[in-house]
């Protein structure tokens, strides 16, 4: 059942302020099986200013909530803030399945379709204007692609007796330095110190 809603007849000329609480159980329910988790605590919000713009609808949407993902690094829980901002224009038109093409993309030109000021385009059909779709898109869209539980993460610690010679090259390649540099590294070790 959606979530986030609006009747048509209940949109006038002025432009109308909705307001949700993202649910925990929302947030299970549309995105369990794309890693996230409700976080505990309060429940986010989510926040449409809605405006008729000649025969389209004009929604700006500002989500607001916290999500657990799987740490890339260490496999345990990351705590991810969201707050996004999102401009929709929206059609009438057939209502889309999830993973199917809005059906005037095809009509935005290569350059339309890279330009990032240009809103988001949606469908919605009948008397509801549904915004589940737009909401749960624009949040996985915040969570990185390697997420991490924080910056410093060490990640898993390797078994010693399944090290091999390179251990210490990897770890300082994910502490950030490049293992390409370790030669001069330990050159540099060798060197008097000098007085500057």
């Amino acid at each position: 059942m959606p979530e986030f809603t609006l009747k048509i007849q209940d949109l006038d000329d002025d432009a109308k302020d909705l307001s949700f609480p993202l649910r925990h159980g929302w947030i299970t329910e549309s995105m369990e099986r794309d890693g996230l988790r409700a976080a505990e605590g309060p429940e986010g919000q989510v926040r449409i200013l809605v405006q008729r713009m000649g025969e389209e609808l004009l929604a700006q949407t500002q989500i607001r909530g916290r999500v657990i993902v799987e740490c890339a690094r260490c496999l345990e829980d990351a705590t991810l803030e969201i707050d996004v901002s999102v401009t929709t224009m929206m059609s009438r038109g057939p209502v889309l399945d999830e993973g199917s093409e809005a059906s005037d993309l095809s009509e935005l030109s290569d350059e339309e379709m890279l330009d990032e000021s240009l809103p988001d385009r949606d469908t919605f059909s009948g008397d509801l204007v549904v915004f589940d779709r737009i909401v749960r898109e624009h949040v996985l869209l915040e969570v990185p692609m390697q997420p991490l539980c924080r910056t410093e993460c060490p990640g898993i610690e390797v078994p010693a007796h399944v090290r091999g010679p390179d251990f210490e090259s990897l770890r300082r390649s994910a502490a950030g330095l490049d293992p390409r540099l370790a030669p001069l590294l330990e050159l540099r070790a060798e060197l008097p110190e000098s007085e500057d």
